[in-house]
């Protein structure tokens, strides 16, 4: 049996189902799709709200690993090749063409994206561009929902970081809830 079969064959069909339900939502909202409307189910309200964004966060968790979450360092060094890596491969070069976006008219003057009027960058705007880019604060207009992905990528990280913190409190003596206690209400000291 070759590793392929082999990743395919241990897939969980719901979560496969799920997903694809919600990329599918997702297509729907942002084209601007006008559901069918039919007396006895709301398919708008179904399909239609922001309840995207929490179903691929739990999707995204649905198979992590204890193991590797109180392992933060490996953890974080490996969702930075997964998820930050890709994303910069597709964002940088669509910052770098900003300009030439902005003169096929991909791009509108006067629009308003990301609270900026979108126009035309001198060279210190594309440094400013580049390192927003490098440190997951770019908004390149073209670039739409990929906010999503550094969402992920931070949201991940500090649940690894967050769980194993927790951890080290139980391993350290009572409850994790009594640890927080008293680091969030110990006595300041009084000289």
């Amino acid at each position: 049996m070759n590793a392929l079969s082999l990743n395919v064959s241990n897939r969980t069909a719901y979560v496969d189902i799920a997903k694809g339900i919600t990329i599918l939502a997702v297509v729907l909202l942002h084209v601007d799709f006008v559901y069918p409307k039919l007396s006895f189910i709301n398919i708008s309200a179904m399909l239609g709200w922001y309840w995207h964004v929490p179903v691929f966060f739990l999707i995204g968790g649905f198979f992590l690993k204890d193991e590797r979450l109180l392992q933060p360092v490996s953890f974080i060094k490996g969702k930075f090749k997964s998820l930050y890596l890709p994303a910069l491969y597709i964002y940088l070069p669509a910052t770098l063409l900003h300009n030439m976006l902005f003169k096929l008219s991909w791009y509108s003057p006067g629009v308003v994206y990301g609270e900026k009027m979108i126009a035309e960058w001198d060279m210190k705007e594309y440094a400013i561009g580049i390192i927003k880019t490098l440190l997951c604060a770019g908004r390149e207009p073209i670039m739409g929902a990929m906010w999503f992905v550094y969402a992920l990528l931070f949201a991940l990280c500090g649940y690894s970081i967050i769980s194993y913190i927790v951890n080290k409190c139980k391993r350290g003596g009572g409850s994790t809830s009594s640890h927080l206690y008293y680091w969030y209400y110990k006595p300041f000291p009084v000289w």
